[in-house]
């Protein structure tokens, strides 16, 4: 008798010669830890590999273009027997997703020594939006029509009536530079702990000069 699933294989049996009988099973798979996440697998041969979305579970991950499986509750996918030395392609397939989540990207080539395992980012993050006001040193709504740089991501807005910003990604840290129709600048800095705390939250704009600022208007 055999049994396998995505974690074990089990085989047991009976044979009877000259009047005596044998029983024998077997038990046969790998366990094993990476980025602090230990899993249970059918036996590996070469490598394998570990994909990360970040927490994010149900993630629909395709290897070489074939399903390998959905990320488990805590958002990991055991993809096993990876041949070592070639550059596989890991992806997330995006069209069963909800549409409030940020995918920074889609897939990535990775190679794995033989007899190792390798861990793979391909993080799916929730989108947090925010609203937020911005005023500037004399606490005067910033120009309507500026635009916006929204760091981390490089992500570009404007600024709407009364000072008023949309932000369709919500970080930990958030910068924002501004540049205004005549070509001031201003930098604005705030948390997402701050803006979960406050119910209008408005920050303030710092004016700059141009030898402050990098590559289209992002801080040095």
């Amino acid at each position: 008798v055999q049994y396998r699933n995505s974690v074990i294989a089990v085989e047991g049996g009976v044979s009877a010669s000259a009047g005596q009988a044998m029983r024998w099973a077997g038990l046969a798979g790998s366990l094993g830890m990476i980025d602090g996440h230990l899993f249970a697998a059918n036996r590996v041969h070469d490598g394998f590999a570990l994909v990360s979305t970040q927490g994010m579970p149900d993630v629909p991950i395709l290897y070489e273009n074939q399903l390998a499986g959905y990320t488990n509750a805590q958002g990991y996918l055991l993809v096993p027997s990876v041949p070592a030395y070639y550059a596989g392609r890991y992806a997330v397939d995006p069209l069963t997703l909800p549409p409030d989540v940020d995918i920074p990207a889609l897939e990535r080539r990775m190679a794995v020594t033989r007899n190792a395992g390798m861990l793979v980012q391909l993080p799916v993050l929730k989108m947090r939006t925010a609203t937020i006001t911005l005023v500037d040193q004399d606490g005067k709504p910033v120009q309507a029509g500026s635009a916006v740089q929204h760091a981390p991501g490089g992500i570009h807005t404007v600024v709407g009536w009364d000072g008023v910003v949309y932000l369709t990604v919500l970080h930990p840290r958030n910068q924002l530079v501004v540049r205004a129709p005549d070509g001031a600048q201003c930098r604005a800095e705030f948390s997402e702990a701050e803006y979960a705390a406050a119910r209008d939250l408005v920050v303030r704009c710092t004016a700059t000069s141009a030898s402050n600022q990098g590559p289209e208007g992002a801080p040095q």
